[in-house]
């Protein structure tokens, strides 16, 4: 399953070098990152798909899914709140 994840990051890797506001490649890069256990890495995917798209409670879910990963859970609190 990680070489899936692998192989995705780098089809989202190359959606996002043509348009760096691509929210949904944004978004399934961090999903693919958090599930190799890189919620570091993959907060600020969630975070940026955020703010181009305010309206996905799936982004603010998942940001404070690697919030709790990172043992920060006021700020994965008020995530879930506005989820």
């Amino acid at each position: 399953m990680a070489g899936d994840h692998q192989a995705a990051l780098q089809a989202f890797d190359k959606v996002l070098s043509e348009d760096p506001k691509h929210s949904p490649a944004l978004s399934a890069k961090g999903f693919s990152l958090a599930r190799l256990g890189r919620a570091g890495e993959a907060l600020p995917c969630f975070e940026r798909a955020i703010e181009l798209d305010p309206s996905s409670a799936d982004n603010y879910r998942n940001a404070a899914l690697c919030q709790l990963e990172l043992d920060e859970p006021e700020s994965a609190s008020l995530l879930f709140e506005r989820a």
